[in-house]
C-alpha cells in the first residue's frame, strides 16, 4: 500500500544473494567423489542442490542492516524459504535457510529443467525474493548458480531541500509492500527529534528548531524514515535548516524585579523603565503609599499614595488635631 501519492524516488536496490551449488550423485556413489558417477541424465538419478548465503549487495542508499541468524543477512529477516520446482511449477523440495543454520542441501532429479526460488521474510511479511532456473545436471556435473533474491518492499522519501527556522515542513512518503505501514522516523539519529535538531512526528512532519547553533546561519539535518517491521528498507532525506537566530535579550534587570534600566520590551515585565535597579521594590506599578520620601513606582512623585492618619493631643488649652505623617 502507499501511505501517500507522492511520487517515489528510488535509490538503488538492495539485493541479497545465495550461492547455489548443484552436484549430481548417484544413491550412495556420492562418497566417491563425482568424477566416479556414470549413467545418463534421466533414470532416476538424483542430483544434490547446495544453498548457501553468500555476500549481501547492498547499495549505499539502502544502508541494509546485517547481524540477524545469519551472517550477511538483515537482522529482521527469520526466514529464507528456499524451493525446486518441476517445469509444471510443483515443489519438489524445500526448506528454509535460517532454520538449517545457512546450509541447505536439497535431493532433486537430474536431467529435468528445474527452477530454485527463494523467500526472505520478516514474520509473514515479504521482504525479497528472486528465482533462478536450472538447466538440467549431466553425470558427474558440478554447477555453481547464483540466486538473487531482489526487493519485495519498496519505500521513497520526498522531502524539500531547506526549511526555516520553526517552520513545519512535510515529508512524502511512498511505501509499497508491506501489510505492516508503521514507521519510524528520526532526526540525526534521535528517534523522534529533539529541541536542538527538530522533531519530526509519525505522519512524517518535521519542524526545525527554534534556534540554531551560535555562530551559525544554516545546519545540516538529516531525516530518516525505517519501516519498523523492516529497518533495512530505510530512507534517508536531508534538509537544510536556514534563518537567523532570535536577537539576544537586551534587558538589563540587575533586581530582578521584572523591569530594566533602562526600559527594554524583551524585560519580563515590558518596556517599562525601572528607577532604581538596585531595589526590587522599586519599579513601575509598585504601592507608593509608604510615606518614605521614595518614589517607590517610578512616576516621578514621591510618596502620592501616601494617606496620613487623623490624630489629636492635648487638652485644654494645649488640645491640637492634625494628621500623622
Amino acid at each position: 500500500m502507499n501511505t501517500t501519492t507522492a511520487p517515489p524516488r528510488r535509490g538503488g536496490r538492495q539485493t541479497m544473494t545465495t550461492l547455489l551449488e548443484a552436484c549430481r550423485t548417484v544413491a550412495l556413489l556420492l562418497a566417491v567423489g563425482l568424477s566416479a558417477c556414470g549413467g545418463g541424465g534421466g533414470g532416476g538419478s538424483t542430483a544434490s542442490v547446495t544453498v548457501r548465503v553468500g555476500p549481501v549487495a547492498a547499495s549505499g542508499v539502502h544502508g541494509a542492516a546485517v547481524g540477524g541468524a545469519l551472517p550477511g543477512v538483515p537482522a529482521e529477516v527469520t526466514a529464507i524459504d528456499i524451493a525446486v520446482r518441476d517445469p509444471a511449477g510443483a515443489r519438489l523440495a524445500g526448506g528454509d535457510l535460517v532454520a538449517s543454520g545457512g546450509t541447505l542441501t536439497l535431493t532433486v532429479p537430474t536431467g529435468v529443467s528445474l527452477a530454485l526460488d527463494g523467500t526472505a521474510r520478516a514474520g509473514s511479511e515479504t521482504l525479497f525474493r528472486g528465482t533462478t532456473a536450472l538447466p538440467p545436471l549431466g553425470p558427474g556435473e558440478r554447477r555453481h548458480v547464483a540466486l538473487t533474491l531482489a526487493d519485495a518492499v519498496a519505500l521513497a522519501l520526498e522531502a524539500p531541500a531547506s526549511a526555516p527556522l520553526g517552520a513545519p515542513v512535510a515529508v512524502a512518503v511512498d511505501l509499497s509492500g508491506l501489510q505492516d505501514t508503521t514507521l519510524r522516523w528520526y532526526v540525526n539519529g534521535v528517534e523522534g527529534g529533539n529541541a536542538a535538531v527538530g522533531t519530526i512526528d509519525a505522519s512524517g512532519r518535521y519542524t526545525p528548531p527554534a534556534s540554531l547553533p551560535a555562530g551559525t546561519d544554516s545546519m545540516a539535518v538529516t531525516l530518516r524514515c525505517e519501516p519498523a517491521v523492516a529497518p533495512s528498507f530505510a530512507r534517508e532525506a536531508a534538509i537544510t535548516v536556514t534563518g537567523a537566530n532570535p536577537a539576544p535579550p537586551t534587558c538589563h534587570d540587575l533586581d530582578g524585579d521584572g523591569y530594566g534600566s533602562p526600559g527594554d520590551a524583551t524585560c519580563a515585565a515590558g518596556a517599562a523603565p525601572d528607577c532604581d535597579d538596585t531595589d526590587a521594590a522599586i519599579h513601575p506599578g509598585a504601592s507608593d503609599a509608604t510615606c518614605d520620601g521614595v518614589d517607590d513606582n517610578c512616576d516621578g512623585a514621591v510618596d502620592e499614595g501616601y494617606v496620613g492618619s487623623p490624630t489629636a493631643c492635648g487638652t485644654g488649652a494645649c488640645a491640637a488635631t492634625g494628621v500623622t505623617s
